[in-house]
């Protein structure tokens, strides 16, 4: 394929602590392109939880992590 790389390369190592998720580019364009969207922090994360208790609506948890500020917006979505 056009640009394409030798092998698959890393580009970024998506929240280790929870377990993580390892981004790769098949080509040099794509390394690029998302090189890029991590650095201007244009990557917006969504997860879904299980969580022991109850947690009703929705709310905001602004909190350090890793000594870094972070921002948690969460929706109770079901019991």
């Amino acid at each position: 394929a056009l640009g394409a790389l030798p092998r698959p390369q890393h580009v970024h190592r998506l929240d280790l602590p929870t377990g993580g998720l390892v981004l790769v580019a098949k080509t040099r364009a794509a390394q690029v392109a998302l090189g890029s969207l991590f650095e201007q922090r244009a990557v917006k994360k969504q997860y879904v939880a299980i969580v022991h208790g109850q947690l009703d609506g929705r709310g905001t948890v602004r909190a350090a992590i890793d000594g870094k500020d972070a921002v948690t917006e969460y929706e109770s979505v079901r019991h």
